[in-house]
């Protein structure tokens, strides 16, 4: 064990640890004192490799909902939800880009109306390919007060 060789490697790689570990907490200190969860770059690479755009994650719900669209209205199903957005189960998804506007039936009873975009559609894929025939909506201008229900409703959800 004198070889010097040896403990030089070893002083060496002892250091190397020591400096990933304070590397490490410094990073995570920054990141609760400033509120950063992921990188801009991780944001990215999750887009690139799943397709996914939102922010946060889905909630899986089974909450009523009314469609109301310039043809009329519809019953559908939220079967999953963030505060930004939703998957609508439904009989007569709409194309992408058209608006409705949305009544849910939150968990604690209330309804809420949200004004809404279609983002995608599998209304044009055939039924034996569909395993829920639905679309994804983006929610457009969400109040305050319905923004604080929804975020609710699903804290609720996760805890609960």
């Amino acid at each position: 064990m004198n070889n010097p060789i040896i403990l030089s490697a070893l002083g060496i790689g002892i250091a190397i640890i020591v400096a990933f570990f304070i590397l490490w907490y410094l990073i995570a200190y920054f990141k609760r004192r400033t509120g950063l969860e992921v990188s801009n770059a991780a944001e990215e690479m999750n887009l690139r490799f799943t397709g996914e755009r939102r922010e946060e994650p889905r909630a899986d719900v089974s909450w009523e909902a009314i469609l109301h669209t310039s043809g009329g209205s519809m019953g559908g199903r939220l079967k999953n939800v963030t505060r930004g957005g939703a998957f609508v189960a439904c009989e007569y998804p709409m194309s992408p880009k058209d608006t409705l506007r949305i009544g849910i039936k939150l968990p604690n009873g209330k309804w809420i109306e949200l004004e809404a975009e279609v983002v995608w559609s599998n209304a044009n894929v055939p039924e034996a390919e569909v395993v829920l025939r639905g679309m994804g909506v983006r929610f457009l201008r969400v109040g305050e007060e319905d923004h604080k229900e929804i975020r609710n409703a699903i804290s609720h959800l996760r805890d609960g």
